[in-house]
């Protein structure tokens, strides 16, 4: 079994951590610092699906 967040969980769980717009700012620096490392391309993907939820909320 995976251990994976389905998309509606996962736009949930970003939504409670989100009340404030201090943690998104967090979150694209983070998002921002974890592009300069060299990932793959399956993990490209998620980073680029976790920032269009951020900015969706």
């Amino acid at each position: 079994m995976e251990n994976q967040m389905k998309q509606k969980e996962l736009e949930q769980a970003l939504y409670s951590m989100f009340k404030n717009e201090g943690m998104k700012r967090v979150i694209f620096a983070a998002l921002s610092i974890v592009r300069k490392d060299k990932l793959t391309r399956r993990e490209l993907k998620k980073i680029n699906k976790i920032e269009k939820i951020v900015t969706k909320i």
